[in-house]
């Protein structure tokens, strides 16, 4: 009988790596990866990550909880039952991927920002808090850093990658697709992100990521668009050469 679980295990790095078209994987196993945002799609898209055996995934959130400044498997690692659902996931996936080294850090203004991005190949962002957003977009552009917002809202979502000098910056992207939502048919906010959302988004991220990663020739400029009635399409926004941002 087919056990597509054991398909899934055995064959799932091989899966992502075809499917994100990435040729240099060297490239991929030496990578640090930065994820900020401890929610469901970075969590997820960090998942995927390990399976494709990146060097390091470096978690950062905004909150510091007791004892939270470590890296994961340390002895100084706070028990789970302290530790919010997010983290408690980091753990989780840090002890299940022993190749895998892992980090979870706290920062909350630029400077920190700056340190804690210098050394990393690739950011992964999921909140869609303004003021976050914006640190975010700065430290990258200033570093010269790619990055991949992704944000959800209930049964909506949407995710691009933000590459410094090559794609539109994510104000502008931001701007043009509130611009072509119809205003009683934008995001759809709920309590909670419906899972599908979620999951679609991260994976969705996850590819991107290795193809930023192992230089492939297919990384989109387009931004990803999905919601649980139209599902998917996808949203061309242009470099703004206007815009001080999308020149830098």
């Amino acid at each position: 009988m087919f056990n597509y679980q054991e398909y899934r295990d055995r064959y799932s790095q091989h899966v992502l790596f075809y499917e994100a078209g990435v040729d240099n994987r060297q490239k991929v196993y030496d990578a640090r990866v930065a994820v900020v945002g401890l929610g469901s799609i970075g969590i997820e898209a960090a998942r995927l990550l390990t399976i494709a055996q990146v060097q390091l995934l470096r978690f950062i959130h905004w909150e510091n909880p007791a004892g939270a400044n470590r890296q994961a498997g340390s002895d100084q690692v706070p028990s789970p039952d302290c530790l919010p659902r997010g983290m408690v996931a980091v753990h989780a996936l840090a002890s299940a991927s022993p190749s895998c080294a892992f980090e979870i850090l706290e920062a909350t203004n630029t400077d920190e920002f700056q340190t804690l991005l210098r050394d990393v190949d690739l950011v992964l962002f999921s909140d869609d808090g303004n003021e976050r957003r914006q640190l975010i977009s700065e430290t990258c552009r200033s570093l010269n850093k790619p990055w991949i917002y992704a944000e959800a809202h209930g049964g909506a979502g949407i995710t691009v990658n933000v590459i410094p000098g090559r794609t539109a910056c994510i104000d502008c992207v931001k701007r043009e697709f509130e611009s072509v939502q119809p205003k009683d048919q934008g995001f759809v906010y709920t309590s909670t992100v419906t899972d599908l959302i979620a999951r679609t988004l991260s994976q969705v991220q996850a590819v991107e990521a290795l193809r930023i990663l192992g230089d492939s020739p297919n990384i989109s400029s387009e931004a990803f668009c999905f919601d649980v009635d139209k599902f998917g399409h996808t949203l061309q926004v242009a470099k703004n050469e206007s815009c001080p941002s999308c020149r830098r």
